[in-house]
């Protein structure tokens, strides 16, 4: 049988506000497969580069000296097998994938390399026809952090003093159960275990001391640690579906972290949910809902006090000489509805209503969110479907 073969090539162009910190990213990503007999082999390649532009060279702990123009390169060669039946279908395949790095650092170059091969397993077997469908997964491998994805969770990072490193997952091993009830109605259950090196966790930052006696611009921003965290994750979806009249989903997900070096996985929550629902009238008028809730957070502290919660004592910080406390931040529930209506295939209008639960609650420590607010506004489409 003949060779098919995909290749896609990304590009991403990201700068902060005023240009300081900019960052460049390619992403190559290339397969090939072929059938032997019943069986399929596959083989994935990717190039990952990531090139940092910051606006200076910056110490850090325990890091040392940033240089102002770090390389980040991750490859990946993945070979598998890929067998099915009408009952039974198994991947077994391995990652080898290697992550180069390039500074400079005072004028001197500096290189370093990491070889890291991961499992690339699926199984699933229709135990009764489309309802109950157990499976398990054994994956790992290089997680992708950069400005981007750093800026595109919270937005008020400190990025001329954010040390931006990737993220090693050496295993995960996971399964559980999915199906079909009924046409209508689907479920997917799932735990997992898994190892975190190298993992960001979000702390705030008075950034203030590069701005002193001028404004107060910088006391609220954030910056990262890096700890080693053990995950285990437990997750439910649940999906009714009635054509394309009604869709809804709910999700539900239970986090248990074990750190390493800091006191708690800062600002990473437990518990989230999340329900949505889609409803459709002829095409015309569309309803929308959303349901958020986030369970409680710790955020890091150097203070025994704080003007929204008590701090609880942690421990000591024998590197900063000081004692480390954990502020509460209260759960978050964000309901929102929306309706657009579609006067032509390429002329809409939508309002949206927002935080209708009017909570101002805390995302990252010291930044509350606005309450209730109205988003209303008309969509053009230039081409049609």
């Amino acid at each position: 049988s003949k060779v098919n073969h995909v290749i896609n090539l990304h590009y991403d162009h990201f700068f902060d506000n005023n240009a300081l910190n900019k960052e460049h990213n390619i992403v190559l990503d290339a397969s090939a497969s072929r059938f032997f007999g019943r069986h399929l082999g596959k083989v994935d390649f990717k190039a990952d580069v990531n090139a940092l532009d910051y606006a200076t060279e910056f110490d850090h702990y325990p890091q040392g000296t940033i240089g102002e123009k770090p390389l980040n390169t991750i490859l990946e060669l993945a070979p598998k097998v890929i067998s099915q039946t009408d009952k039974f279908r198994l991947e077994a395949g391995v990652s080898g994938q290697m992550q180069l790095l390039n500074t400079q650092v005072t004028g001197v170059d500096s290189s370093s390399s990491q070889l890291l091969l991961a499992p690339q397993i699926y199984a699933k077997y229709n135990l009764v026809k489309d309802v109950i469908i157990p499976y398990a997964e054994a994956t790992g491998g290089f997680k992708r952090n950069n400005m981007r994805s750093l800026i595109d969770q919270n937005p008020f990072m400190w990025l001329s003093r954010t040390v931006v490193e990737n993220t090693v997952i050496p295993f995960k091993i996971g399964g559980g159960f999915r199906g079909s009830v009924s046409n209508r109605f689907t479920y997917n259950l799932s735990a997992a275990q898994y190892e975190e090196k190298n993992s960001p966790l979000i702390v705030n930052y008075d950034a203030s001391q590069f701005n002193p006696a001028i404004t107060r611009f910088g006391e609220n921003y954030f910056t990262l640690v890096y700890d080693d965290l053990s995950i285990v994750e437990v997750e439910g979806e649940l999906t009714y579906r009635i054509d394309e009249k009604l869709h809804t989903v709910a999700r539900g997900t239970y986090r248990s972290f074990k750190t390493t070096d800091e006191f708690e996985a800062w600002h990473r929550p437990s518990l989230e949910v999340s329900a949505s629902a889609f409803y459709q009238i002829k095409n015309k008028l569309i309803f929308k809902g959303e349901l958020h809730v986030i369970g409680p957070r710790l955020a890091k502290s150097y203070r025994s006090t704080d003007s929204t919660a008590t701090p609880e004592f942690s421990g000591y910080d024998a590197v900063e000489g000081l004692d480390v406390y954990s502020v509460r931040l209260a759960p978050v529930v964000d309901f929102n509805l929306g309706a657009e209506y579609r006067y032509t295939e390429r002329l809409s209008g939508f309002i949206s209503l927002n935080n209708l639960l009017i909570q101002r609650y805390q995302r990252w420590k010291q930044y509350p969110v606005q309450r209730f607010n109205v988003l209303a506004g008309i969509t053009y489409s230039f081409w049609r479907d």
